[in-house]
């Protein structure tokens, strides 16, 4: 009965998706199959995806555009994930018309055509840094950090904050894996640890190509990931218009917006603060968070210690790049 269930959900995806199941997908829909009513489930999760949307949208491309459209600069926010990047995202669209911003939020960038991408004016996701250079024309490229370690705690605690149904509805494979393992048994796991958004993913965000998918979703461990390349991280950092540091939110934000010619927020209300949309997102529930013990501190210290030079480099690049007066309440002038 079973390979019955998964031949079909395997002919649903390459109908609909023109691709191969993958694992993940390949176990939830034979399950949900199964059930009475769940091939019209299938079908429709499956349709009202964004990859679907994407496939229909290749279809329709159109390739024209105008000398206005690349002369336009655009900005572009590299999102790297926890790292206080959906307030950024709501300042970055306030006031903006249909149409403006780009719809794609996670890495799927090289699914539009050049005329497609050339007519929005902000970009908004996590995109890695190779990506960005797909978009046609002038762009202001943005992102904002975090210290490493923090990261990884606050990554951890938001996947286990997940109420199962909604990790059964999206095939979030991390935020099963942390609502089934303490925080420490999570980071010693070989797929969380050859995970592209764990394993150094500031580093890896800003220096190469990480997989399209949703970023929370199953990692299918083949090899152990290489190193990534700190020294093009770097690169790319100094190269971009403006960076920010989530341990300095505001003052990020003031100094983004200034680079980017655009009138400075009188207010920066934080979206994705977790005790907050613990209790306020009907997908998550509140949890308790685990302390943090010297072993999974070291841990998590050798998940990310390109990282940690990185985050290291940037936070005495934006204190020198500081505006004078900013400058002076830290100190160092």
């Amino acid at each position: 009965m079973r390979d019955r269930e998964e031949r079909l959900v395997r002919e649903i995806y390459e109908a609909l998706l023109g691709r191969d199941a993958d694992l993940g997908g390949l176990e939830h829909y034979s399950k949900v199959v199964a059930e009475p009513g769940g091939v019209a489930s299938c079908l429709n999760a499956m349709i009202g995806s964004a990859e679907f949307t994407n496939r229909i949208r290749a279809a329709k491309r159109n390739i024209n555009f105008s000398k206005a459209d690349l002369e336009q600069e655009k900005i572009v926010f590299l999102h790297i994930p926890k790292t206080g990047g959906t307030t950024l995202h709501h300042l970055l669209s306030e006031g903006r018309e249909d149409g403006e911003i780009c719809p794609e939020r996670f890495n799927g960038l090289h699914s539009f055509t050049a005329g497609e991408l050339v007519r929005y004016k902000v970009f908004s996701g996590h995109f890695d840094h190779p990506s960005t250079e797909l978009i046609p024309g002038r762009k202001a490229v943005i992102t904002m950090l975090r210290e490493p370690v923090a990261r990884l705690v606050s990554l951890y605690h938001f996947q286990k904050s997940h109420r199962d149904e909604v990790i059964e509805r999206d095939e979030l494979r991390l935020a099963r894996l942390a609502k089934d393992h303490s925080m420490e048994a999570f980071f010693r796991l070989e797929e969380i640890r050859n995970h592209p958004s764990v394993n150094n993913a500031m580093t890896r965000m800003l220096s190469e190509r990480v997989p399209s998918w949703r970023w929370e979703s199953n990692c299918e461990v083949l090899q152990p990931l290489p190193a990534p390349d700190l020294k093009i991280a770097l690169k790319n950092l100094e190269g971009l218009r403006a960076f920010g540091l989530m341990e300095r939110y505001e003052e990020s934000v003031r100094v983004m917006f200034d680079k980017l010619c655009l009138p400075i927020p009188q207010e920066i209300p934080r979206k994705m603060v977790l005790d907050k949309i613990m209790e306020e997102d009907p997908g998550l529930q509140r949890i308790e968070k685990e302390p943090e013990t010297p072993e999974l501190r070291e841990l998590l210290e050798e998940l990310t210690e390109a990282d940690a030079r990185l985050y290291a480099r940037a936070t005495a690049l934006f204190i020198q790049k500081l505006p004078d007066g900013m400058r002076l309440a830290h100190g160092v002038l």
